[in-house]
């Protein structure tokens, strides 16, 4: 059965009532719906519960506001979520933003932005209330870019650098196992490519520890190894996931921390070119990565231990599609959003059983999805809280602008619309290299 067919034979299966637009106000949609199903046997989380959530939406503050991309997001609490990407304001070099909310509002906080031309963060990690970690990339015209590391001590987002680290590089994905078990996983440049880069915080510097490479997918031998995504469930079960890239073949690339090293897992052969780009580790033998191919369009993967499944993930038409991030709230609930062609914001669900297209999801012009979170402790309803970051276009301007968008489980009722994001001027430093620790 193709993409085409699954679909079809998705939607026939269920009955959807579309609630509409229940309320607007400023940039906020609250969005409804409610999913009328009949029994075709038991599954672990309930397709009625996931589709009945509530959806609104929050976009950038005003006709001024630049060019704002959100790439990153991470929920310690309902009250306490970070989200981190890139501002590129008109005629000026790009500069790093943080949005905090705190359960009523969104506000900017003001981060540092040490690069004289481009400034981005691509992912946000949340130990406590008084702790957090940003990574990314920023650089000056014409050189190589620098990695990026931000903290947040409470009252601030200072850089933090180690003399034990290679500072030329992009970090794409960070997670915290603990305060003193922090990892940050990206890419570096060489004479021969790009390859993989993985960073640790052990509670008093950061260190770079050795990653596998992949030998070169194609011909010419010359190959692009990244890390895109990184998360674990113990200190000894970390995983990171990624891509090698040779003359226009690309591989799935996925690497386990066993507590001592890094090493290289074997992928049985899939037949195609496959970037894989989030990752969720529920456990040792529980492990899903997912991302996408021009061939396949969406796709998933799973370990159970002894050997990978791929079940079938739906994705509507034939363009290009991903799967960028994921949120784990229990083995049979867990949220993946991407993006269709580069306009649309794709939602699915694994209910325990198969990956499902969520529907009734809000959609502003031109989506794009930089990352989803679950809201810790939300998993008592099904489905859970949860919120994606990313971006769309501002039909006024046509600029591009942060989104984001929150669900929340259970019946729908008339929850107000999330404020717009403040951006804000003085939230920018220039800065510059900190001194090496």
């Amino acid at each position: 059965m193709n993409a085409k067919q699954r679909l079809s034979s998705y939607l026939s299966r269920w009955v959807l009532l579309a609630l509409g637009v229940v309320g607007l106000l400023g940039f906020g949609t609250f969005w409804c719906v409610v999913h009328l199903t009949g029994s075709d046997g038991v599954t672990a989380v309930d397709a009625a519960d996931i589709a009945s959530g509530c959806w609104s939406t929050s976009t950038g503050a005003s006709l001024a506001s630049p060019e704002v991309t959100l790439n990153g997001i991470a929920a310690h609490s309902p009250t306490d979520v970070w989200a981190v990407g890139t501002n590129t304001p008109p005629n000026s070099r790009s500069l790093t933003i943080i949005e905090h909310w705190d359960g009523h509002s969104w506000s900017q906080v003001a981060s540092p932005s040490p690069g004289a031309f481009m400034n981005t963060l691509s992912a946000v990690a949340v130990v406590s209330a008084n702790e957090a970690w940003a990574v990314g990339f920023y650089g000056q015209a014409g050189t190589d870019s620098k990695i990026l590391i931000l903290r947040w001590d409470g009252r601030s987002w200072i850089q933090v650098t180690s003399s034990s680290v290679d500072r030329t590089g992009q970090l794409a994905a960070v997670t915290a196992i603990s305060a003193n078990d922090v990892w940050a996983v990206g890419l570096h440049s060489s004479g021969q490519g790009e390859q993989t880069l993985a960073l640790h915080w052990g509670g008093t510097s950061w260190t770079q520890v050795a990653t596998p490479d992949a030998p070169a997918p194609g011909p010419n031998g010359v190959i692009d190894n990244s890390l895109q995504a990184v998360t674990g469930s113990a200190p000894d079960n970390v995983w990171a996931v990624g891509r090698a890239a040779s003359g226009g073949m690309t591989a799935p690339l996925v690497i386990r921390w066993d507590g001592h090293i890094w090493t290289q897992v074997q992928l049985p052969n899939l037949g195609l070119s496959l970037d894989l780009r989030a990752v969720a580790v529920l456990g040792p033998d529980d492990v899903w990565a997912t991302g996408g191919s021009f061939e396949h369009g969406t796709f998933a993967m799973h370990w159970d231990g002894r050997t990978w499944d791929t079940p079938p993930t739906p994705y509507p038409g034939d363009y290009p599609s991903s799967l960028n991030s994921l949120a784990p709230i229990s083995p049979n609930d867990i949220w993946a959003v991407g993006t269709v062609g580069s306009s649309r914001l794709l939602v699915e669900h694994w209910d325990g059983r198969s990956w499902s297209i969520v529907p009734g999801t809000p959609n502003p012009r031109g989506a794009l999805t930089g990352s989803v979170a679950a809201i810790p402790g939300s998993s008592s309803a099904p489905g859970g809280e949860l919120w994606i970051a990313g971006s769309a276009i501002d039909q006024r301007t046509e600029l591009r602008q942060a989104l984001l968008v929150h669900r929340t489980a259970g019946p729908c009722g008339s929850p107000p619309p999330l404020p717009a994001l403040a951006v804000s001027d003085a939230c920018y430093s220039r800065g510059r290299d900190p001194p090496l620790g």
